[in-house]
């Protein structure tokens, strides 16, 4: 019998389907049915770790780092090598490529999202006099050159660090 997050509750009956798509009967354990709010796991985020880990970097996801604002959350968190890395979505971020408002509510949507852009820059600043270095993807670059650029600058860090 498979041991599930949900063991326990009167579904050990139930097979284990380790990836996809819900089906009747079935029980996930790889978090696909956790409540998720966004922030997290999207594709673009998920491609830039795939290619981060095909590097060799190991990293922490969704994390606060020690002596900044607890509400912001770093996306990927190369501990060893002090850099932090933000993938930012051309929407919510206001991409310099692909940035819009919508039709509706225009007014209130551009506050909106000068408040983003405004809060990102604020998390950029206390991270760096925080000794970190702050990199930012955007989500329509590609994640191998975005993983190439992050590699370099870990390279860059380590040796700095013996030095």
């Amino acid at each position: 019998m498979f041991r599930t997050p949900t063991s326990g509750l009167g579904y050990e009956h139930l097979p284990v389907r380790r990836s996809g798509t819900y089906a009747a009967g079935y029980v996930t354990c790889d978090g696909e049915g956790d409540a998720q709010d966004g922030r997290r796991g999207t594709q673009p985020e998920l491609k830039l770790r795939r290619a981060l880990h095909r590097r060799g970097l190991r990293f922490l996801v969704d994390v606060s780092p020690r002596g900044t604002n607890r509400r912001r959350r770093v996306d990927i968190f190369l501990r060893g090598v002090r850099i932090a890395v933000f993938v930012d979505g051309c929407f919510w971020h206001s991409c310099p490529v692909h940035a819009h408002l919508p039709r509706s509510n225009r007014d209130w949507w551009r506050r909106k999202l000068e408040g983003v852009v405004l809060r990102d820059r604020d998390a950029d600043a206390e991270l760096t006099a925080a000794g970190w270095l702050v990199v930012r993807v955007w989500e329509h670059e590609d994640p191998d050159v975005a993983a190439d650029r992050i590699a370099q600058l870990a390279r860059e860090r380590r040796g700095h660090r013996r030095s």
